[in-house]
């Protein structure tokens, strides 16, 4: 008789056990898992004919907080078998159990599933049974404990055209990644964190990397152009301050490099709180500043306005953290155009981008005002805004203490056609 576990195993596949097979750290729990196996495949673009193709596993990502551990596996649905006081420690006895078991619960199997794909945005499908097996193994919950796992592979295909948005997720409102399938690849890791086991097992399968049921999704799916609004804030010489920060502010319990952290932190809470103010979503964090877009259709003001005036209350929340002491100046810039915000290299993404011609225009804009901070010299902290001479021949400035400076029609190859205007920070400190 050959006891189980052994050293240096964490899992088993109960049906590979010998019949003679003594589990002599008994199940704790009994869970019956649906995998619901989606796999997406990018098909080539005729408008980027020079990005990678390939198909993908759909997964979602699993957190384990007290032990520090988290896996990668597919959408699933988790159902608890109630055993009551019976211990079972012989395979062939399990394998019984949970065949009396589901047989009696597939009525509610099939309505859990319904509610589960319900939740994942997906209305009509079709699903195709794959490989039945137990797993015997270490709970990653709970590390002391041993479980088994009935895994019931089910294949889905033929999604309506609302779910597979949903699952290629344009606007980064779910959690699902992607894992490229192939032949040669030994899959175990995914962005460094582990896949689960039944995952790793499923790529183990020859015939499922060489056939799997694919959903064609075209590139285009994954981002949306859009036509608005483009901001960028950045703060004048931030190493400058940090390096004061970390050489001034000190304690016993804290060190300046602390200090700096905190400071980037407060930063980035007043970013997050301003543009929330404005209804902007799609914005990227850099630190000391920011860029952010505001799509047209999702605009209900004086955008150019409220834009200024978010600049202002941004510039002066960051100077009251210094109790206005510090002489902070700070670079904005505005235009409007045309712009890709979403997951720009489809099922490759890992996160949501900006993209686009005139958003290299927005960033020259930035290096524009930096090249005329470096050559004119102030020692007054100011706000300096370089805005689309469309947006100023739209709106009045002259009761905003907002002074003109200079035109800025082009910085090095790119074409600017801005006006730079300054508003001293004691202006409305």
């Amino acid at each position: 008789m050959t006891e189980y576990p052994q050293a240096n195993c964490d899992c088993y596949i109960l049906d590979d056990l010998p019949n003679d097979a003594l589990l002599v750290m008994y199940p704790t729990e009994y869970w019956v898992l649906h995998l619901y196996i989606i796999v997406l495949g990018q098909n080539a673009s005729s408008q980027h004919p020079l990005l990678n193709v390939g198909n993908f596993l759909v997964l979602e990502h699993q957190s384990y907080a007290h032990h520090n551990k988290s896996i990668w596996t597919t959408p699933y649905l988790a159902y608890k078998i109630n055993v009551g006081i019976k211990k079972y420690d012989k395979p062939l006895d399990i394998i019984k159990m949970y065949k009396d078991q589901c047989e009696k619960k597939t009525e509610l199997l099939d309505e859990l599933t319904n509610y589960r794909f319900y939740h994942m945005g997906i209305s009509s499908y079709d699903i195709k049974n794959g490989r039945e097996y137990i797993e015997y193994k270490r709970s990653p919950r709970q590390p002391d404990s041993w479980k088994c796992y009935l895994i019931k592979e089910r294949f889905v295909h033929n999604i309506d055209s609302l779910g597979l948005k949903n699952l290629i997720d344009p606007e980064g409102l779910h959690s699902y990644r992607y894992l490229p399938i192939a032949d040669s690849t030994n899959h175990c890791t995914l962005y460094g964190k582990p896949l689960s086991t039944n995952v790793i097992y499923l790529l183990n399968n020859k015939s499922f990397i060489r056939n799997p049921l694919i959903e064609n999704v075209d590139l285009e799916m994954f981002r949306t152009k859009f036509c608005g609004y483009m901001l960028k804030f950045d703060i004048v010489s931030f190493t400058k301050i940090l390096h004061e920060i970390e050489d001034n502010f000190r304690s016993f319990e804290r060190t300046g490099v602390q200090y700096s952290e905190t400071f980037i932190l407060y930063l980035q809470q007043i970013f997050e709180q301003e543009l929330m103010k404005i209804n902007v979503s799609q914005y990227r964090l850099d630190g000391d500043g920011f860029l952010a877009t505001m799509g047209e259709d999702y605009i209900d003001c004086d955008v150019t306005s409220c834009i200024i005036d978010t600049f202002k209350e941004i510039s002066k929340k960051i100077t009251g953290l210094f109790n206005g002491k510090n002489k902070l100046s700070y670079r904005a810039s505005l235009m409007f155009g045309e712009y890709n915000y979403g997951k720009e290299l489809g099922l490759f993404s890992k996160g949501l981008a900006h993209s686009g011609k005139e958003l290299i225009r927005l960033t020259r804009m930035d290096s524009a005002i930096r090249e005329h901070i470096s050559q004119n010299k102030e020692d007054v902290p100011n706000i300096f805004f370089l805005i689309d001479k469309k947006l100023c021949n739209e709106n009045n400035f002259s009761d905003r203490a907002i002074s003109y400076i200079e035109d800025i029609e082009s910085f090095r190859e790119t074409i600017i056609d801005g006006k730079l205007f300054s508003m001293k920070m004691e202006e409305f400190l």
